[in-house]
């Protein structure tokens, strides 16, 4: 690095933290990551397929590296020009953190690194992918970061001439899946894969259908068996019940196939009711959400066919019987269920529900209410039954 003072050049010399001997110690102390790739195949039971093509850590001239998130243009094999967006990168939200980014340059400047760390993983790109580095025609950009864009990012920053990570090899189809179940998993990230991480990379794999679970989707005949794929699929990315949900609902969202029943959140089901245009929202939500236009002792309590929500209404019930006796209420449920042979029998057994919480509750005179308890038509055959009907929602 050089600065010009009194028109003199005084050269600056950049400490270099990645050198040979950061290598040795590295190599003796940095987590194996033939260690991590088995017990990741062990945990998810995912034949992630990534070889090593150097056994040890390398020592990598960090302008050989694609930088994270960059466009890279190549011509294929056929020719064509083609350009990966993102150049590889395998978040849902492309954006490095760059709080991160400064914590690790000042890493590197205060030569504060932890060398047992998994070392950052970087991959081979294809020959037709590779290309001359712009400031040096001697320079041959030819990996891409599979793991440590961060790491990578903040070395190139700080003036780093090299990096110290592994080299491997895989089918790059396999690329956001491998991300997501062999590297960014809770003990070896600091920002928590997203519903919308899984999302994308299950509609990734759709879209391109390239890969085995891409292939099987692209053969499917109907929409009950690719939504049984994709629920395999969310299965095998996460234990997390509500993340499997909240996948689900994403990608039902892109509208790739049409579910047995849609998955409906509560600003879905509030959409709905808005949709029908009868209703207006409720200035003051504590007790009912919505009111009717015309008919302002009409008003409906929108709810959710889990956890306490039956006590939530009877209490809404409770306090209307003795506050507002002369509204006529309409409980509408969003039912849970997402099985459609179980959407009538779910809201019945909320009603049940509400009359049985309602009834031990001392508070108010429940005998004059009527448990008008409906839900929200989401399947196909509801929603053909709602329309031949001209009832927006379903008697529990």
């Amino acid at each position: 690095m050089d600065s010009i003072l009194n028109d003199t050049i005084v050269t600056t010399q950049v400490f270099q933290l990645f050198d040979d001997d950061m290598l040795n110690i590295m190599r003796t102390s940095s987590r194996s990551l033939q260690r991590h790739l088995d017990e990741a195949k062990r945990t998810t039971g995912f034949d992630h397929g990534i070889k090593l093509v150097e056994d040890e850590l390398q020592l990598i001239e960090i302008k050989e590296i694609h930088p994270p998130g960059k466009p890279l243009y190549y011509t294929d094999d056929d020719g064509v020009d083609q350009v990966i967006e993102n150049g590889w990168q395998t978040r849902a939200d492309v954006t490095l953190d760059y709080d991160q980014v400064s914590t690790i340059e000042e890493d590197i400047k205060n030569r504060d690194w932890i060398p047992e760390s998994l070392a950052p993983v970087y991959f081979l790109l294809p020959k037709c992918m590779w290309y001359t580095h712009a400031d040096d025609a001697d320079i041959t950009v030819k990996y891409g970061i599979l793991e440590g864009n961060h790491r990578t990012e903040s070395a190139r920053n700080t003036d780093q001439d090299n990096v110290i990570g592994w080299i491997v090899e895989f089918d790059l189809n396999y690329i956001r899946k491998i991300a997501n179940l062999v590297f960014n998993t809770p003990r070896n990230t600091q920002v928590k894969l997203s519903a919308k991480d899984y999302g994308e990379q299950i509609i990734t794999e759709i879209v391109e259908g390239k890969t085995a679970f891409g292939q099987q989707y692209k053969m499917a005949y109907d929409s009950v068996e690719k939504e049984r794929l994709v629920k395999t699929e969310i299965y095998s990315c996460t234990k997390l019940k509500s993340m499997r949900e909240n996948i689900e609902y994403y990608i039902q969202q892109k509208n790739l196939y049409t579910p047995a029943v849609k998955a409906f959140n509560q600003d879905d089901a509030g959409k709905y009711i808005m949709d029908i245009g009868e209703w207006d929202k409720a200035l003051d939500e504590d007790v009912w959400h919505y009111i009717h236009k015309t008919n302002k002792n009409k008003v409906i309590i929108l709810c959710e066919t889990k956890g306490a929500n039956d006590l939530s209404v009877a209490h809404k019930l409770a306090r209307m019987q003795t506050e507002f006796p002369e509204k006529q209420v309409m409980i509408v449920a969003n039912v849970t269920s997402k099985m459609e042979a179980r959407q009538k029998m779910v809201a019945q057994n909320f009603r049940e529900k509400i009359i049985n919480k309602s009834e031990t509750m001392s508070q108010a005179d429940f005998s004059s209410i009527s448990y008008d308890v409906r839900y929200i038509p989401k399947s196909k055959s509801d929603l053909m039954q709602s329309k031949k009907t001209n009832n927006p929602f379903l008697h529990a």
